[in-house]
């Protein structure tokens, strides 16, 4: 076999260098590892999570994938992160450059941070194509919560798509693959060659679970150790991903929980619960008793109006939670109907009357606008139920409104997205209905939202189109393009509504 020799990614060299190099030992001294990982196998991955340094530790996925790819003797996968200034991008677990590997992992959960990976390779003269890629060129893998959704579109850009969850079989092909017995389309063939699972789930137990493998007070939850008690979601609601590709139900048993937790109790009582909805696990009640007497300061990334206990709801105002979060997502039934919530007002207001109970001042609530068959009627009552929220004794109300984005694989998919000068509209009133004291009208971007549609819609044809203005231009033009694009994309869906769906059209 042809060895690869050389590289042709680019290298920077100049004042700055020393300064990224100070800013990546910085964030390395301030880490608090929990794992023993040695990151020393001969089979050198790069993991690139592609968003900021803070945002990186965020991620559960990004804490659980360094960990398990490590598990194989032969494997070294080290810690890399997007930087907007670019730069030689250097490891956070040694003193390498990602061009000193020759397997590029990057793990890919929001549209916007699949515009990042293009940034990040265009800037080391990496081509965005796969089919414009060399022999010398670094073997790009995407995974991440995107493949579930968007595999389409993330082949437009990687040499390998690993779908779904990560499987240990993945993990020991990756190990098992000596780079130095084959070419680099060889290689993409062995590893292409395998055949995973997938999301071929069974049983309600969740063995594989994840977990933070360091804390850093740099990480969006600072020093706070996160861990996934619950994989899917049961709710199936029209607008989410989750409960539609992301396989059965399954739950971490308890004990597990609480053995997790008694392993890092001496570094945090910071803990971070992770799931598609928290209070949705059977056992539920009995980890919040725990954290109750166990002086456990817990946060949630969920909650569901519907099935809102008092004990949790008490764990969480033990600990440095000044406000809790639902998601109503429309104000009206009809909105709520159309988005299959699966929530009705009583549920609602239940939750609210349990906050209040144990203590709660505060409270976030998150709504959905830009609905297909919404009207002014509907969006009026997202200020209605905003007043019945400060009638009930809130003082502090923050309502965070995001445009719905039609995504694949939800019911949704075929949908047009509402264009930019609709949703502006239905912003100005919502803004004006919002004007109350002790209320916070947060909106979404609507451009970065309309980006979201066409990265999560897009074809070869725009695929092609955009990296030809990424390799002479900058994010707001980039960014213009994707939001022209849109507008394309949905032309044809409104065709769809009169002549069917072609069945060659990706988009």
């Amino acid at each position: 076999m042809k060895n690869w020799e050389g590289s042709s990614v680019k290298r920077v060299s100049d004042n700055n260098t020393w300064k990224e190099l100070q800013m990546i030992s910085g964030l390395r001294d301030q880490e608090q590892p929990l794992r023993d990982i040695s990151c020393r196998g001969p089979v050198r991955v790069a993991l690139v999570y592609p968003n900021l340094y803070d945002v990186a530790s965020a991620s559960l996925s990004y804490h659980d994938l360094f960990y398990r790819m490590n598990i194989p003797s032969d494997t070294g996968c080290e810690r890399f992160f997007y930087s907007e200034t670019g730069g030689n991008y250097f490891s956070l677990d040694s003193t390498s450059v990602v061009s000193d590997f020759r397997i590029w992992a990057f793990s890919v959960h929001f549209e916007l941070d699949l515009l990042n990976v293009l940034f990040m390779l265009r800037d080391l003269g990496v081509p965005l194509s796969p089919h414009e890629r060399s022999e010398h060129h670094p073997i790009i893998l995407i995974g991440g919560a995107l493949s579930l959704f968007m595999r389409p579109v993330l082949e437009l850009v990687a040499d390998y798509v690993h779908e779904g969850e990560l499987s240990q079989g993945f993990v020991d092909r990756l190990a098992s693959l000596k780079l130095e017995k084959h070419t680099r389309d060889s290689a993409v063939d062995y590893l292409r060659a395998y055949e995973d699972d997938k999301l071929r789930t069974s049983g309600k137990t969740l063995a594989d679970y994840a977990e933070s493998a360091y804390l850093t007070p740099k990480s969006v939850f600072p020093n706070r150790f996160l861990m996934e008690i619950s994989r899917g979601c049961r709710h199936r609601c029209a607008f989410c991903v989750v409960g539609h590709r992301f396989g059965r139900v399954r739950h971490v048993p308890f004990e597990s929980i609480k053995r997790s937790i008694e392993s890092v109790v001496d570094f945090t009582n910071k803990i971070g619960l992770v799931a598609a909805e928290v209070n949705d696990h059977p056992d539920i009640d009995s980890i919040a008793q725990y954290s109750l007497e166990n002086d456990l300061d817990i946060s949630v990334s969920s909650l569901r109006a519907s099935s809102l206990s008092e004990r949790l709801m008490r764990a969480l105002k033990q600990g440095s939670q000044k406000q809790f979060t639902i998601a109503p997502e429309g104000g009206s039934q009809k909105v709520r109907n159309l988005l299959r919530k699966g929530l009705n007002d009583s549920d609602i207001y239940a939750a609210l009357e349990v906050g209040r109970k144990v203590g709660f001042n505060r409270v976030k609530l998150y709504f959905i606008f830009g609905v297909p068959g919404e009207d002014e009627g509907d969006l009026e009552e997202i200020a209605s139920f905003v007043s019945a929220c400060r009638r009930i004794g809130y003082s502090s109300i923050n309502v965070s409104l995001n445009p719905l984005v039609p995504k694949p694989g939800t019911p949704f998919e075929f949908s047009k997205m509402i264009t930019a000068g609709e949703l502006r509209r239905k912003k100005k009133l919502l803004s004006t209905l919002l004007n109350v004291t002790g209320v916070k009208a947060d909106f979404e971007s609507i451009r970065e939202s309309t980006v979201q549609y066409a990265v999560a819609n897009m074809n070869e044809e725009i695929f092609e189109g955009l990296a030809s203005i990424m390799t002479r231009s900058g994010k707001r033009e980039v960014f213009q393009f994707l939001i022209n694009q849109s507008l394309t994309i949905s032309g044809k869906r409104k065709e769809w509504v009169r002549n069917g769906k072609e069945e060659h059209t990706c988009c």
